[in-house]
């Protein structure tokens, strides 16, 4: 996750999970050339192959997920664009009705004792019913990108309020 623009007037914050998508993309490529050069051979364990190169792309479909979110404040305007393989989504919501971002983390530990943190981004609505939680994407991530980016857009927020 980065922010890619930071003008007074525009925000935009982008989350593109190239690493997964890669891993993803190169074990399907993998796969696919052994099973293909194993039915090539007369070797019926190609097919078995193809399957898991197929399973691995279903995978793919259903998970890697590019999230934008554009803060404009000369349209008084925030959306939550998601584009995956599978679908286009648009999320249209009105500047004023976002109060603030937080960081939701979680942390786990394994049996070595070694601990990890992981989070993401969640975005604070005013609503009829109060607050509303709304996290900007489904995954959490290592690296501490929400740390670095839940400030800055706070802090530009309250620039644009003021």
């Amino acid at each position: 996750m980065k922010i890619s623009k930071n003008t007074p007037d525009l925000m935009v914050i982008d989350d593109r999970p190239w690493f997964i998508g890669l891993f993803l993309i190169g074990f399907i490529a993998i796969f696919a050339s052994i099973g293909a050069t194993m039915l090539y051979s007369g070797l019926l364990g190609g097919v078995f192959m193809l399957l898991i190169a197929g399973a691995i792309f279903t995978g793919f479909y259903f998970l890697v997920e590019r999230t934008q979110l554009v803060l404009d404040a000369s349209a008084g305007k925030l959306e939550i664009r998601k584009k995956s393989m599978r679908r286009m989504k648009r999320d249209k919501y009105a500047l004023k009705e976002l109060r603030h971002t937080t960081v939701d983390s979680r942390t786990s530990s394994s049996s070595s004792g070694n601990s990890t943190k992981t989070s993401r981004l969640v975005l604070v609505f005013n609503g009829e019913n109060g607050e509303t939680d709304t996290p900007l994407t489904a995954a959490y991530t290592s690296g501490g990108a929400a740390e670095r980016i839940s400030p800055v857009v706070n802090a530009w927020l309250e620039a644009v309020k003021s």
